[in-house]
């Protein structure tokens, strides 16, 4: 390599650090408190996503944790990026287990509970209290299902 070509990419990379380091160098300035403010909440604003979808949602509070284990018919069986099956319909006040279908860990979320870890001999299963349409998602490999609650 020449050495002006070495003097490129080192002019190159320097140019790259200031541009990634000048938002920092930004928010260090001299400006008042309330510059700072404004400008989290703009970038806060920014992060805040939009449903846009027509289906009935679920309740806040409809689901939980329960114990024991439902009947097969309203279990499902979670693999790398899937549920079997992906969609399921129960009544009010019904159960759902999902179980592993391998030998692997997957952060299970239905609806607005935090994920529940689902690994190859644990199950986790779930009461729904509320009717509505409930998001299912798998939390490791992205997979998504829904539960209908009539």
């Amino acid at each position: 390599m020449t050495e002006s070509t070495k003097k490129r990419k080192l002019v190159v990379l320097g140019a790259g650090l200031v541009l990634a380091a000048s938002p920092l160098l930004a928010a260090c300035g001299g400006g008042s408190s309330s510059d700072a403010s404004a400008t989290a909440t703009a970038v806060d604003n920014t992060a805040v996503p939009t449903d846009t979808s027509t289906e009935t949602q679920a309740p806040a509070g409809g689901v939980k944790l329960a114990n024991g284990e439902a009947p097969a018919e309203r279990t499902i069986k979670v693999t790398k990026g899937a549920f079997n099956p992906n969609t399921l319909t129960i009544k009010v006040g019904q159960n759902v287990t999902f179980k592993s279908g391998d030998s692997g860990s997957y952060g299970v979320k239905v609806g607005d509970l935090d994920s529940a870890t689902v690994s190859g001999g644990l199950i986790e299963t779930f009461e729904f209290s509320k009717a509505g349409t409930y998001n299912v998602s798998e939390e490791i490999y992205s997979g998504t299902a829904t539960i209908t609650v009539e």
